[in-house]
């Protein structure tokens, strides 16, 4: 799933993503992607708003996209474009 979002995403070599996602589901996310050790760094700056950043090192693009594609039907994850006030902007 390719999103305009997406490819405007990177930053330094990092693919930067942002997602809204259920509340109850952000621990469950967060520990999908943490079982894969190494493909993506994930940021929740206020939990209590269900958005979340994914930051893919390059070259586990790929792989993030099926981690993230699982998620959308699991978690109810929804693509976003970055939020304006978002911390790291």
């Amino acid at each position: 799933m390719v999103h305009a979002a997406r490819k405007k995403g990177y930053k330094n070599g990092v693919q930067r993503r942002w997602f809204r996602v259920p509340l109850e589901q952000i621990g469950y996310v967060r520990a999908i992607f943490e079982g894969y050790d190494g493909v993506a760094v994930i940021s929740t700056p206020d939990p209590r708003r269900g958005e979340i950043e994914i930051a893919v090192g390059e070259g586990l693009e790929a792989e993030a996209d099926q981690i993230v594609t699982r998620l959308i039907g699991e978690a109810g994850l929804i693509e976003i474009p970055e939020p304006a006030d978002w911390p790291s902007r």
